[in-house]
């Protein structure tokens, strides 16, 4: 399967999954998932975006993700995502979605335990859910799978930092 259409199909499976709150993820393609995700951070950063800008972002915005992570689209909409999930005191938190996403992700980490990518999802995503503690272990385990994981790194230094999702101190 060609990377474009692998990620457009992971990424449609994914947010399937989240909208219906029911595990669509195709099993013989996990392995190819996770693999995915560790070796493509903009696809691993379309796919969080997939979950914390899920009221911003259409089926299209989806779509530019999966077709060119890389893309100045793509980092627009992402922008536009991390912008108010960290800074809009009135974004709407999903807390069904999250924990489907949660038990996504897990999912992908049991296909490749080495991977540090997954870590780091679940590390940034309990950050967005306010759950600093939980942030905090699983950027440890990301780190400690690899010492570059960006996403981990830039997790501890948010936090490091005394910075807080917004809606979690409005609420």
């Amino acid at each position: 399967m060609y990377l474009k259409e692998l990620r457009k199909k992971f990424l449609n499976e994914w947010v399937e999954s989240l909208d219906k709150d029911k595990n669509l993820l195709d099993t013989n393609n996990l392995s190819t998932y996770a693999k995915a995700l560790e070796g493509d951070r903009p696809f691993r950063d379309a796919v969080i975006a997939a979950t914390v800008g899920y009221h911003m972002l259409t089926k299209r915005n989806m779509n530019t993700f999966a077709n060119n992570p890389h893309g100045e689209t793509a980092k627009q909409h992402m922008y536009k995502v991390l912008d108010a999930a960290l800074y809009d005191p009135d974004y709407e938190f999903d807390a069904t979605r999250f924990d489907r996403a949660y038990q996504l992700v897990n999912q992908l980490m049991q296909e490749n335990e080495d991977n540090a990518q997954p870590y780091g999802m679940l590390a940034f995503l309990k950050f967005i859910a306010g759950n600093v503690m939980e942030a905090v272990d699983y950027a440890d385990k990301a780190l400690d799978h690899d010492g570059n994981c960006t996403i981990a790194a830039t997790v501890l230094v948010v936090l490091g930092k005394k910075i807080k999702p917004a809606w979690t101190q409005a609420k």
